[in-house]
């Protein structure tokens, strides 16, 4: 298996597995890449959004079946619901006081079965495009990747991340790996 791993201009970083001619990508964007342009954003709630998914990193899924009942602000969580081979499964996870903050003013007008986005797939697809040149579940990787750079519980991010099987959480361990490996060489241990 060979393992590659490309900076681009723009901030992405790429992880390709070659194995048995397969090519499975995984990007992730580095946090000070998101906050830029985030604030770049002019329309309020396609800020909220974004914000949303960095803070989650939830599935565009996830996202688009929030409705306002799903967010507790007095303990700081959020009901997720999603469909897979269709029915609903669910979980809860705890919310960013920053995202609380945000959440509580731009939910203050809606009722409770409104949902906190109401936009289909594509139209996220074409928005993260626009501002982020990538899609919707890099920051699912880019939030799953700063948890772990930050050394937390990769067990708490398999639950948090919804992942049944704590393999699919390990991925992002070997991507940190060679992470740390670029940034040891810079080390000067003369």
């Amino acid at each position: 298996m060979k393992e590659i791993i490309d900076i681009k201009p723009n901030n992405i970083i790429k992880k390709e597995k070659k194995d048995n001619n397969k090519i499975n990508p995984i990007k992730y964007w580095e946090k000070d890449y998101i906050i830029e342009h985030i604030d770049k954003i002019k329309k309020p709630k396609h800020k909220v959004m974004f914000e949303f998914l960095y803070r989650t990193g939830v599935r565009l899924g996830e996202l688009l079946e929030i409705r306002k009942k799903d967010l507790n602000f007095e303990n700081y969580t959020i009901n997720i619901r999603w469909l897979k081979n269709r029915k609903y499964n669910y979980r809860n996870i705890a919310m960013h006081p920053i995202l609380a903050k945000l959440l509580t003013i731009y939910t203050s007008a809606m009722n409770l079965n409104d949902k906190l986005f109401p936009y289909n797939p594509r139209y996220v697809q074409r928005l993260t495009k626009k501002y982020f040149n990538g899609n919707p579940h890099m920051f699912r990787h880019s939030f799953a990747m700063m948890w772990i750079k930050q050394d937390q519980n990769i067990v708490v991010l398999k639950e948090f991340l919804g992942h049944k099987n704590i393999q699919t959480t390990m991925k992002y361990q070997h991507i940190l790996a060679k992470d740390q490996g670029k940034s040891l060489l810079n080390i000067n241990f003369e």
